[in-house]
């Protein structure tokens, strides 16, 4: 981002972005804290963007939610971009975050949410990851978009479902109704959970809660081996890497943390992140880069 894109964003279109990022994700700025300053106003803006497509997730009516997304599809089209009156989409614009790949992984983002949206029943297991890495792929796609060099995406197909599965899991926190709803209803029945069942958790629904948090662990280390994998022959700067791999690391530890207090209190409460996280984070971003140069290196 030059100096003549920062002059051209404005203030109050960056305290919006602020304001929507922070009502949605509490931990946002854990994971900012390894955003190269260059590429902060458009990390920022695309969270606020993230946030916004996530609302129609949480609406009681799938016509809201159905009219919701339509918008957002009709405003970031190619025609009506410079045309923008929102302030996040402003900010993107006037930051030079839109490529044909950004606007891309947009457009499946949207169809995924939408996808989420109106399901009123997940059948299966199948059915439920297929679902959780759709939008998970997505999001990751749009981040990887602003890095500048080109990257090999395709280890990472089906391979996020463990960022879709969060997502889902922090919904829990305002409606749990919902996040029974977006739960397959084979694993549902394996444990004979209803919605009663989580007022507080029984020992059937910590079960369940246990299964999905086994589940979403064992998908976050498939994304980890995609990411890495796409990272890994690119041209891509160490600070890049580290933006993308806190990113899965803070994702990673806040389904953790969410899980946690759901099977032990029947809400989703991940409370403040401490220090301690913040060098939890450095050093796992260390590792992955470390691991990554020696798989290289032996390859080579």
């Amino acid at each position: 981002m030059n100096r003549s894109q920062l002059l051209a964003v404005s203030p109050d279109d960056l305290r919006f972005c602020w304001e929507q990022v922070l009502a949605n994700d509490s931990w946002f700025k854990l994971s900012y804290s390894f955003v190269p300053k260059k590429r902060a106003i458009q990390v920022l803006a695309l969270h606020a963007l993230f946030a916004m497509f996530e609302r129609p997730l949480l609406a009681s009516d799938e016509s809201v939610a159905t009219i919701q997304l339509g918008w957002w599809r009709d405003e970031l089209s190619a025609k009506n971009l410079p045309l923008s009156r929102h302030p996040v989409v402003r900010t993107l614009h006037a930051c030079g975050a839109f490529s044909s790949a950004l606007r891309s992984s947009l457009e499946a983002l949207l169809v995924s949410t939408y996808r989420f949206s109106l399901r009123q029943t997940i059948s299966d297991e199948s059915e439920w990851r297929l679902l959780c890495s759709g939008l998970g792929e997505a999001k990751l796609r749009a981040e990887l978009a602003l890095i500048p060099v080109p990257l090999d995406v395709r280890p990472i197909e089906g391979r996020c479902a463990g960022a879709g599965l969060g997502c889902i899991v922090m919904l829990a926190a305002r409606n749990r109704e919902r996040f029974l709803r977006y739960l397959p209803l084979d694993l549902q029945a394996r444990h004979q959970v209803t919605l009663p069942d989580f007022e507080p958790p029984n020992s059937r629904a910590r079960a369940a809660i246990a299964e999905v948090r086994h589940r979403g662990e064992s998908w976050f280390g498939e994304q980890l081996v995609g990411l890495s994998t796409t990272l890994q022959d690119s041209a891509t700067a160490n600070g890049d890497k580290q933006q993308v791999f806190a990113s899965h690391i803070v994702q990673r530890l806040k389904f953790q943390r969410a899980m946690e207090c759901f099977q032990d209190k029947g809400r989703v409460e991940i409370g403040s992140w401490r220090l301690r996280d913040l060098f939890g984070v450095w050093r796992g971003c260390r590792q992955c880069i470390k691991r990554e140069v020696n798989n290289s290196e032996s390859g080579s």
